[in-house]
This record gives C-alpha cells, structure tokens and sequence, in this order.
C-alpha cells in the first residue's frame, strides 16, 4: 500500500540532514524522488515535478516555507526551522545535565540578520523587555569562560527561568553536590540553616516552586540566590577544566542571577517610586509652601537625589491631576492658583491661610514704600492722580503693585474658591485678626485693608516731609494753574512703566526722576568690604572659613543649602529693592533671621563669618538683580 506524503515533513527531515533551514531545490527533488522510490511505489503521483511545485505553492502560500528566485539554484527557506531545532533541544532538557543548546551543539550556523546578540552578564532581561521583537537570542557570558547559549524569545522570562533550575535541580542531585552547596553556603546564612536545608530540598525535588519566589524578589529569596550564584561562579569557574555538567550549572547560575537582580531591581525601584512620592508630598509642606511646575520638578531627596529619577514625569502628572481634584464637593488637598500671565503656583490647602497672612506681612512695607516715592515724585511737581482722592483708584493702583511685588498674593486674592476656602475654615480663621484676612464677613476684603493703607494720612505724611511753601494752598495752585494751563484732562491710567524712571505726564501714573543718589547697595558693599578685596574674593574667603567640613561632597551640599536658602528668603523682595533705601538695619536683621533657619548652625565655628557671608550674598544677589532688569 503507498504511502501519504508530508512534503512538510520532508523538507524537516531534509533541513535537519543538511543542518540548514535553506535547502536547494535540485537537491531535494533527488533526495523526494529516493524517498518516493522506497515508500510509494513507481506509480505515485509524485513522481511528477508538477505535484511537488504544486504542494510547494499551498506551502509558501501558508506561510511555512519561502521559495527564494535570487540564488543560481533556486532555495527553499524554512521559517520554523531553527526555532524548532531550539525548542526541541529545551523540552528534552529535564532528564539531562548538559549545556543550554548552542550553534555547535545543535550543528547549525546562524546568519547575523538571523539572531540577536545580548550580553547575559550584564542586565539582558532589561535589554530584553526594550525590544522583545527578536526572534532567537544568543547569550554571551562575557564575566566567564563558557560558551554562548541559544533561546527563544517566546521563551523569556519564564521558559528559560524553568530551564535553568531544572539545570539546578540536576546539580544537586548528583553526586555530592548538595551537601558541598549546603556547606558553602552555612557561613553566609548563619541563623538560617534551617531554611537553608529546606530550600535546597525543594530545589532538588520540586524546582518549579521557586518560579514565584524569585519574581516575588523577597529578602529570604534573594539573599540565597546571591550567595548560591557566588558559589557557583566562584567554585566551578576556577576549575582548569569544567566539566560538561559544571558548564551546564554556570550557565543556568548565571541565567538565575540575572532574574534574580532584574526582579529585586523592579521591587526597589518600586520601593523608590513610593517614598520618592512620599518625599514629593512633604515638599508641599515645606517653607515656602508654595511652588511653580519647574520648582516642583527640581524637587530632591536627603540623598540629593531629582525625585523625577526616581518616578516618571506620568507618575508627576497623575499625582498633581489627583492632587488638585475636588472630590465629594469637597475642595482639593492641593489647590492651583493662576496669574495673569498664565503662571502657575500650587499651594496645599492646609496651607493656604498661613501663606496668605506670611505674603500680606511682606507686600505691607513694599507697597506703601512704591506708593511713598510715587506720590513723593508727583506732590514734588505739584501734581496728584485721582488714587490720592479715590478709593477705586487707589485699589488699582495697591492691585497693580501687589501683583508686580508678590504675584501668587493677587492669584489668591482672586481665586475663584476663596469663599468656600474661608467658609469650611471659619473656627480657625477667627484667631487671624481681620485685616490679615482675604475674606471676611462675606466679601472679598479691599487692599486698602489688606495693607493698612489710607491715601489721606499717607498724603499727610509725605507732604510733611516736604518744604512748607508745598502746605501753603495758594502757591500750590498758582503753580497747578500753570502747570496745567492749556492741557486736557488724561484719563487715569497705570502704566508698567510707573515702577521705572520716566516722564511725567498729568493725571498719569508716569514717574518724574528722583535727584540722583548713591546706589545704598554699593554703599553697604563698601562698609563690608576691606581694602584689597573685591565683592566675590571677599565672598569666597568667609566661606572657606565658615565651611571647613572634611568631606568634599558634604562641603559642597553645605554650601548649597545655605545660598538657596539666601536666594529664596529674598526672592519676594528683589524687585522692590533696586527702588528701594536698603540701610545696614534691614541687612542686618535680614541676616539675623537667616542664621536662625540654618539647621546646621550648630555644627559651623566661624559664625561670625558665616553671617558676614550672608549679608554680602544678598548684596550681591541684589546688584545680580539690578543689573539684569532694564533701566
């Protein structure tokens, strides 16, 4: 009876006589027609070129095979054929104690385009997952002397973990082998013996069990992988000349290594993630309490180290989203406040109230100082603005500078929750006397409140400071007559540049030029500074005398501390002190209250240096400022 003919079959049994998964056309249809001669009798079908073309088709039409027409004979390519040879080689590995399959042991010769390369020493499941793509991997050893291995893709992580503790298995059942590894590893899992004589136990009878304990990646578990691996690479590497089955286990101990580490450097990075965004909820409540997307996003740990390495910008993203939503009606833990010019700040909600008293305290000096010279410029020339006299202008003018001084102090003034912030808060609120209060008794509180300011008595105070003929009515308005004589009215306006040195116009909030005066930064500058030094020498020879910790690196973070510590304190008030009269009373309190926020104060001889050095790091930082801004 003839027999059914597999022409798939054949072409296996063809590719592995020839160890190639390319076979030549002339030479199987010889070998088809021997096959044929011995099993179908001389009356088969095949024995016709056209029935093997036409199988062939419904072959490469399938997909299983590929006919290539670019060679002088024409080829045959099959596909399945080196990972078949593979994943033969690994399903009759459970009874044996040899090497991983390679291109040698398997008698085949794969083309570059054909297999992918990856160092097994070092971090390959991480290469791996990057680009999971590839189809048969090579693994190099490049840390020892054994040869390279062959595995499957389809076969990572779980069939080649499988693989290399039945190769564990097979180690410790021969010979002596488990009580050699029992007594090796003793000294390093001293206390542990117990689990010690369990683990190797279960290893030798029931090796899959340890599939989820290695990805688990728990102490107990990594712990004894790390010292096994040792052993083993240590011990057997040494030998002048491996065995077969000593290649085998320092294959499979190196395979076992790399799992090892690649699932406990997940659950550490994961670990890290956690307290990384633990560290980010602290900062929100750290002075000064209120932060922009790029501060945030320089956020550190104790160790220094960016948060943003230790999660993902997603992570960043999804914890802000979460962060600022209102959940149950209730408002958000973080709260979001918006400028004019789209700036953003975040500010915990706890927060809010303690911020908003901190930020009145420090505009209060800034605002009424701006008002004092503008007035100052204005009454000089006999002139006014309608501010001096109205109170909706005079809030134009307090709003205008406020935003200009402090930006987030306007964008919570008009956050749009404000009531229900201070409605949920009313018990707490009723300790903060009214006027540090952004709302109160149902309304939104004026700044003129806000800042303790009155335009009439700040009007009286100024013109006290001026020659008596600006009190005496009648030559103030002779003066005003003619000064204005022939001129309209100007509509009241605010002008950027009223915070600069300008022209004057009438009923505009345009300034007239002080009298030239000495710049009092340069002035205190040069009441600190010795003969013989300039501003940064003098800088970095206080700072060699009040930081002589040993360690460089705690040297540098030292310092570090304490000029963002200077920058942040007079972050606010730069931009007023370039107007404004810095005396050697305000530097000197400045720095007194800087030196009390220091934690490491305690640690420093030299404090007199260091308090020095404060005072001439502002100084610099406002000279910094003043030359950085337009005339």
């Amino acid at each position: 009876m003839a027999q059914e003919i597999d022409l798939y079959a054949l072409l296996k049994l063809y590719a592995d006589k020839k160890h190639s998964a390319y076979i030549e056309v002339p030479g199987f249809l010889d070998y088809l027609k021997t096959y044929i001669k011995h099993h179908s009798g001389k009356q088969s079908e095949w024995n016709s070129a056209t029935k093997f073309w036409a199988e062939l088709s419904k072959l490469t039409e399938g997909g299983t095979c590929k006919l290539l027409t670019d060679t002088p004979e024409r080829c045959i390519y099959m596909p399945r054929y080196y990972t078949d040879r593979i994943r033969d080689a690994y399903q009759s590995l459970e009874t044996m104690i040899l090497p991983f399959p390679s291109e040698e042991s398997l008698g085949i010769h794969l083309r570059e385009d054909e297999v992918r390369i990856i160092d097994g020493s070092h971090e390959f499941l991480q290469v791996y997952f990057d680009h999971p793509q590839d189809t048969i991997i090579k693994l190099t050893f490049s840390d020892t002397k054994i040869d390279a291995i062959l595995v499957l893709a389809s076969m990572i992580p779980k069939g080649l973990l499988e693989a290399a503790l039945l190769k564990v298995k097979g180690y410790l059942q021969h010979q002596d082998n488990m009580d050699y590894i029992r007594y090796r590893l003793a000294p390093k899992l001293r206390g542990k013996e117990n689990y010690l004589g369990n683990v190797l136990t279960q290893l030798s009878n029931e090796p899959m069990e340890f599939l989820e304990t290695i990805e688990e990646a728990g102490e107990s578990s990594y712990l004894f992988w790390l010292h096994f691996v040792t052993v083993i690479k240590h011990d057997i590497i040494e030998k002048y000349e491996p065995l077969t089955q000593d290649i085998a286990i320092i294959q499979a101990a190196c395979i076992i290594e790399q799992f090892n580490n690649y699932y406990r450097g997940k659950i550490d990075k994961a670990t890290d993630r956690i307290d990384a965004l633990n560290d980010l909820k602290h900062h929100f409540e750290k002075a000064p309490y209120l932060y922009t997307l790029d501060e945030i996003i320089k956020f550190t740990n104790k160790n220094r180290t960016p948060l943003l390495e230790l999660y993902s910008q997603e992570d960043l993203q999804a914890y802000l989203e979460a962060k600022t939503a209102s959940k149950d009606n209730e408002l958000p833990e973080l709260l979001t406040l918006w400028g004019n010019n789209n700036e953003q700040w975040f500010v915990l909600r706890s927060r809010f109230f303690s911020l908003s008293v901190r930020l009145i305290i420090e505009v209060r000096p800034l605002v009424k100082q701006a008002m004092t010279e503008r007035w100052l410029r204005l009454l000089k020339d006999f002139d006014s603005e309608p501010a001096m006299k109205n109170d909706e202008d005079f809030e134009k003018v307090l709003a205008y500078y406020t935003k200009e001084f402090i930006p987030p102090l306007a964008a919570m003034m008009h956050y749009k929750k404000l009531p229900f912030l201070y409605s949920e808060n009313a018990l707490t609120q009723e300790s903060v006397p009214e006027t540090l209060r952004l709302y109160n008794q149902g309304k939104a509180s004026s700044l003129k409140d806000l800042l303790l300011l009155n335009q009439e008595e700040l009007v009286a105070d100024i013109r006290m400071t001026l020659p008596f003929w600006y009190s005496i009515p009648l030559v103030v308005r002779i003066r005003t007559f003619f000064k204005n004589f022939g001129k309209q009215p100007e509509p009241f306006i605010i002008k950027d540049a009223s915070l600069k040195k300008g022209k004057h116009s009438n009923n505009a909030i345009a300034m007239m030029a002080l009298p030239a005066k000495k710049d009092p930064i340069l002035e205190l500058e040069a009441n600190l500074v010795p003969e013989g030094h300039t501003l940064d020498t003098y800088l970095t020879e206080l700072q060699d005398r009040w930081n002589q910790l040993l360690d460089k690196q705690a040297r540098e973070n030292l310092a570090e501390d304490i000029n963002a510590l200077i920058r942040n304190r007079v972050r606010v008030t730069t931009r007023t002190l370039k107007s404004a009269q810095m005396t050697a009373t305000q530097l000197d309190e400045m720095a007194a209250d800087l030196m009390l926020q220091i934690s490491d104060l305690n640690r420093l001889n030299e404090k007199n240096a260091l308090q020095l050095y404060i005072k001439l790091d502002i100084i610099k930082l406002l000279q910094n400022k003043k030359n950085a801004s337009p005339d």
